[in-house]
């Protein structure tokens, strides 16, 4: 629904993109607040219901107080952190937050400490090699996206997105996705952030877990 919204709302605001510069970045000093901010609210995204990445980062954020790279930072570090306490919990209280990991544990059967050590392991080997890899691909794309037309990619996004919920959830979650995604825009032309959204998925998760 995210996206979708992203979509419709760049299509709508006729975005561009403009010609990307290459620069190194200056972050010495300012990764070790960043990482303690995500390393305090990464948990809690794993565990509580309905709270998502976005929403720890901004937890995070208001511990570590750093500025918009750091934020980025953080952001990075909690969505990577997220994964790997989601296999964390679903090893501790068999529950997850991922489908990455329900679709493990669904495709291994039992789940002990053998197996979480190993997936955790093969997910340090994995950033790495992706930290190296991201930077390359950025560059290459950076400097070839502006040759791109947005409007049609944003359309070819928003048809793709449609067609994987029709598949997925048939008409009937084709009709909750068109209902998520008006609600999400008229949420967006009131200026409510997006982040805030997520807010009305905490209570019927938390009954959904309860019950």
């Amino acid at each position: 629904m995210v996206r979708s919204l992203d979509v419709v709302d760049e299509h709508q605001c006729k975005t561009s993109i403009p010609k990307q510069e290459i620069t190194k970045p200056k972050i010495k000093g300012k990764i070790f607040s960043p990482l303690i901010g995500a390393l305090i609210a990464s948990p809690l995204s794993s565990l509580l219901p309905g709270l998502g990445s976005g929403q720890a980062a901004i937890l995070g954020n208001t511990i570590s107080k750093t500025d918009r790279r750091g934020f980025l930072i953080l952001l990075g570090a909690t969505n990577t952190l997220v994964m790997g306490f989601s296999f964390i919990s679903l090893y501790l209280i068999s529950r997850t937050r991922t489908g990455a990991a329900v679709a493990i544990s669904e495709l291994i059967g039992g789940f002990s400490i053998n197996v979480l050590v190993l997936i955790l392991v093969i997910a340090l080997i994995a950033g790495i090699i992706s930290f190296f890899l991201t930077l390359f691909l950025a560059k290459f794309f950076s400097l070839r996206i502006t040759k791109i037309s947005y409007s049609k990619l944003s359309k070819g996004t928003l048809i793709v997105i449609t067609i994987l919920v029709l598949l997925v959830s048939k008409f009937s979650g084709l009709v909750v996705f068109a209902i998520a995604t008006i609600t999400g825009i008229y949420c967006i032309s009131l200026g409510v952030r997006r982040t805030q959204m997520m807010g009305c998925l905490l209570i019927p998760t938390i009954i959904f877990y309860l019950v």
